[in-house]
């Protein structure tokens, strides 16, 4: 039985330092041994983890072919598996890069294999690089969410991404394809606003049972005006009726004061991350704010 922190971040393979005033986690060890078991110890660095531009389908091998007879060879899928590990604990910054080249681990492509040794490569650079928590961190819970409309070139689905912080620190995130086609970027991030709302009711509930009640409304920063309106105003809209019912209930967390929405510029948005490739200036001021660079 698993009794106290040190044992669990020991089977998690998490590196737990304490301090007076913080608590930090990382995955150095397990970061390095992915290094080298994929022989990578040598490779040089990258400040990102995935390049801007598309990935899609149409660039999977044919059956048969041989670059599909070499791509077997590959192991694509125990690489995602390990960077899926990683991303899931302390690694927020690699979920997107991850998210996107996971969905090809049925055919992988040789431009695909590559950009899945570049967020090895993005990891050698920063291995140590981890989740801190502060003493004298805010104590009631902050969200940001976002979405990148018809992000998927396959079948131009939107992508919904969100992270939680408390106490200085990512607790919670999301890097996810949404179940159905957005008409519009505001949809989109309405979309995406019902799935953070979803989780900020969840992780209240958590916060109280272990004693840190939220007795303010969560603030969830979104970078979208029309899909704040659309949240605020109880009219059915034309260009929303069409919206499933079940992304409405926004509107009822809102009146009941569980959540409030604060508009943010989208270059301060930390979801951005989540959602989209990003030039290296941008992804790394944004990481700074939940990350210990």
């Amino acid at each position: 039985e698993i009794s106290n922190l040190g044992e669990l971040s020991w089977c998690l393979g998490i590196n737990v330092k304490v301090g007076n005033k913080e608590i930090s986690i990382d995955q150095r060890k397990y970061v390095a041994d992915i290094i080298e078991t994929y022989n990578m110890t040598d490779a040089y660095a990258v400040s990102i983890p995935i390049d801007q531009g598309k990935f899609s389908k149409t660039d999977c091998p044919v059956v048969g072919s041989e670059e599909h007879k070499m791509m077997k060879n590959v192991p694509y899928h125990n690489l995602v598996g390990s960077l899926l590990y990683c991303s899931t604990w302390t690694r927020p910054d690699i979920t997107y890069a991850v998210c996107v080249l996971s969905r090809f681990v049925e055919s992988p492509s040789e431009k695909q294999w590559k950009a899945l040794k570049k967020i090895v490569r993005y990891l050698c650079g920063i291995v140590e690089l981890g989740i801190s928590y502060r003493k004298d961190g805010n104590s009631q819970l902050i969200a940001y969410c976002d979405a990148d409309w018809g992000g998927h070139i396959d079948d131009r689905r939107s992508m919904t991404g969100y992270i939680f912080c408390l106490a200085g620190g990512a607790i919670s995130w999301k890097s996810k394809l949404q179940p159905t086609i957005a008409l519009s970027t505001a949809e989109a991030e309405y979309m995406a606003l019902s799935a953070t709302v979803q989780e900020a009711i969840y992780l209240r509930s958590l916060l109280e049972e272990i004693g840190i009640p939220q007795n303010e409304p969560t603030k969830i920063y979104i970078d979208n005006q029309a899909a704040i309106k659309i949240a605020k105003n109880p009219v059915s809209h034309q260009r929303t009726k069409h919206i499933e019912i079940r992304h409405h209930f926004v509107r009822e967390a809102i009146q009941k004061k569980i959540v409030i929405l604060e508009y943010i510029n989208t270059k301060e948005n930390i979801a951005d991350i989540f959602t989209k490739a990003l030039l290296k200036t941008q992804f790394q001021h944004l990481r700074m704010k939940f990350m210990n660079n």
